[in-house]
């Protein structure tokens, strides 16, 4: 799992949520990759002669490996190092950094491996991506007494001989050695401190050129931490070191071997293609022909207004007909018992950067359609197909071109250009494969701006993205942008000063220690919301991804997820009391008095008729959830919160004659809870079944798959409560 951030960014390399290799890359590296997976050799393990017995496994994971450097690349492009050393008996250490987006960490590691495999002294010191201070660092003793401290947490307690306690942010290097330990424990399985159990399993492996020999290196799952498996790569030596940990986004693999990406990431998602293909045929559940949705409520966002209970009829993936309640007249193929439940249109996350694997969490919450803000085109194009085809579970996704300019703050999203006629060429690609609006990121220098917003309107694209560096967002407006993202975008018209440079974290900092001096009821405020109005401006405040950044202490629960933070394994609940900021005092006041000004001005621009959307810039699911609760704690009302997520968004996609609503003819994207959010908002958390076209799925059940306790009973789909 990855803690909201306003990037998702709390990532030092960890194979979690949002990263993680797209499911369908498969088909696209196998075209272009033949000239090196000749030199390759892949065995499946049910082919692989029967593995070493424990014992010479046990030996391998505690042995040592020779001192490695690895390259750290960001989209292929080189962003970091990881460096790892011998510096004593069975005692490692690394050294890690890396930087993307004007951000990133630095670590340094250094641990100690126990007889059994498992770590028995670590000690990390650095800087997370967002600066907190990292010092964290544990002990277990001869007589197994396990001794802890990090910036959140500290203990002293008995531990087993195969404890494994977990870092809140550990670097490539030392999954790595989780995995190595885990593979030598009985069973390949450990407990984690704090609860619940880790274990290891080789998917494949790979037969790689190395110096004048062959090496063979193991593709390894570690399951039962996150809601999917992490996927790491070890050479088949003693130590069981790390070769490469890699995804469709960040890539650090051993130096002399980069040229390997393309075929790593090939192999590995084959291993994550089959595992959600297998959960999409085990989890959904086909609606054909005809459907009868029986004695239900339903909100229609259009009128604000919750009405029935009704007969609602589907088919063929259509709304078909709204009758009266117990009227039917024919048998459908397919009836759903909506008594005591209450019917919305799917929700609408307008800000994620998609994954394949983030399918299961969207659709659970009630997402069944999201626009992408800027990932690897033609990974998420493959998603996309894979997706409508049925092949693996997940929301519709509007594809968003993404643009950014070359400089060494660059987000690596879409394209990122070096001059005026490279981003002209961008936007004639985008328009040609059918993008509907462009996003321009915060590297494009100013006077590109204007051009390019004029070359993009010719060809039919609308305009959203982050305010480039040196402008503010008036700036933006008058230069032709329909759109603009994130509310801290927006408090930076006030607060900025002409020297910051916003592709750096001053654009969160400088907002947190200056906006106490902003008033959004003033005149400076109203003169901008009437140029938004003035413009049609459409803003995408994403307030939950700025809500723990700006409010949150170290040791604190995170405030977007706290309400669910008893539903999630133990490891993320401890992690959630991990802060982006080292906020205290004085600096944490003002960050929090922040945030309030987020949340008035955000009902300042609706109340005065700004059209706004539900973003959240998170690759979870709940997060939307949390963005309604927001808007209903700055003083908007929960029926107008949920008309911004449904047809307000599906407006600004270009779906509203599709999707958003609940009439005849309209897609049949559905939510079923158990409650009322038109009265209560985080009832939304309790939805019972989601529909998207001619399939259904039941969120108890995608829930579970993930590891994570249901927030409510599945509803029974022709009288089957799909219990696993």
């Amino acid at each position: 799992m990855t803690v909201i951030t306003a990037s998702g960014d709390r990532f030092l390399a960890k194979p979690r949520g949002r990263t993680r290799l797209v499911a369908a890359m498969l088909g696209i590296v196998l075209t272009g990759a033949g000239h090196a997976l000749a030199a390759l050799e892949i065995k499946h393990p049910a082919h692989q002669p029967q593995q070493a017995p424990l014992g010479a496994q046990h030996l391998r994971a505690i042995s040592q490996p020779s001192n490695r450097d690895y390259a750290v690349l960001v989209r292929r492009e080189p962003a970091g190092q990881l460096k790892v050393r011998l510096t004593g008996t069975h005692t490692l250490e690394s050294e890690y950094q890396f930087s993307d987006n004007g951000r990133g960490p630095t670590l340094r590691e250094r641990w100690t491996i126990g007889h059994t495999g498992i770590p028995i002294e670590y000690r990390a010191e650095g800087y997370s991506t967002f600066g907190a201070t990292i010092d964290e660092r544990f002990s277990i003793s001869h007589d197994q007494r396990l001794q802890w401290r990090s910036r959140i947490d500290h203990g002293d307690e008995i531990a087993t001989r195969t404890t494994l306690l977990l870092p809140l942010e550990p670097g490539p290097a030392f999954i790595a050695q989780i995995a190595a330990a885990l593979l030598g424990s009985p069973n390949k399985r450990a407990m984690l401190r704090g609860g619940g159990e880790a274990s290891a399993e080789v998917l494949q492996t790979m037969t790689v050129p190395a110096a004048d020999q062959h090496m063979t290196v193991m593709l390894v799952a570690v399951t039962g931490i996150d809601s999917d498996p992490w996927l790491v790569w070890l050479e088949d030596r003693p130590g069981l070191p790390l070769f490469a940990l890699i995804d469709s986004r960040i890539q650090v693999v051993a130096a002399r071997h980069q040229s390997l990406i393309t075929d790593l990431l090939a192999t590995q998602t084959r291993a994550e293609d089959e595992r959600l293909t297998a959960l999409q045929k085990r989890l959904a559940i086909p609606l054909d022909g005809v459907t009868l949705i029986r004695n239900v409520r339903w909100f229609d966002p259009i009128a604000g207004q919750l009405k029935g209970p009704a007969d609602i009829w589907l088919q063929d993936g259509l709304i078909a007909s709204i009758t009266r309640a117990g009227n039917a007249r024919i048998l459908p193929n397919h009836l759903i018992d909506g008594s005591a439940q209450t019917m919305i249109p799917g929700l609408i996350d307008t800000h994620v950067h998609y994954a394949a694997d983030q399918g299961l969490s969207r659709l659970a919450a009630g997402v069944t359609m999201v626009r992408d803000m800027g990932s690897n085109n033609e990974l998420l194009r493959a998603t996309r197909v894979r997706i409508d085809r049925g092949e693996i579970a997940g929301p519709l996704i509007v594809p968003t071109g993404f643009i950014e300019g070359r400089s060494r703050f660059s987000s690596r999203n879409g394209f990122v250009v070096d001059s005026l006629e490279e981003a002209r060429a961008a936007i004639r690609w985008y328009a040609g494969h059918g993008y509907q609006t462009l996003k321009l990121y915060s590297s494009i220098r100013p006077e590109w701006v204007s051009p390019i917003i004029r070359d993009a309107k010719r060809r039919g694209l609308r305009i959203t993205g982050h305010v480039p560096a040196f402008m503010r967002a008036e700036d933006a407006l008058e230069a032709g942008f329909d759109e603009l993202a994130h509310i801290n975008q927006v408090l930076l018209n006030f607060v900025a000063r002409p020297d910051d440079d916003t592709r750096t974290l001053v654009r969160f900092t400088r907002v947190g220690e200056e906006s106490g001096r902003f008033e959004p009821s003033g005149a400076e405020a109203r003169r901008f919301i009437a140029q938004l109005l003035a413009h049609r401006t459409i803003v995408d405040p994403t307030l939950v991804a700025f809500e723990s950044m700006f409010t949150q202490r170290q040791g604190e629960p995170n405030p977007s997820l706290a309400a669910i933070a008893d539903h999630l394994p133990a490891q993320w609940q401890r992690e959630l009391r991990a802060a982006d900021f080292d906020l205290e005092g004085p600096r944490l006041g003002a960050f929090r008095v922040a945030f309030d000004k987020m949340l008035a001005m955000t009902r300042a621009m609706h109340e005065a008729g700004v059209p706004l959307i539900t973003g959240t810039d998170s690759p979870h699911g709940t997060s939307l959830h949390r963005e309604l609760e927001l808007y209903v704690k700055a003083g908007i009302s929960p029926a107008a919160a949920l008309r911004a997520a449904t047809i307000d968004a599906a407006r600004a996609l270009g779906e509203n004659h599709r999707r958003g609503g609940i009439e005849p003819g309209r897609i049949a994207d559905l939510v079923l809870i158990a409650g009322d959010p038109t009265t209560r908002i985080d009832d939304l958390r309790r939805a019972t079944l989601v529909i998207r076209g001619t399939t259904a799925w039941q969120p108890a059940r995608l829930y579970r798959a993930l590891g994570i306790r249901p927030f409510a009973n599945s509803l029974a789909v022709d009288g089957n409560p799909g219990d696993d």
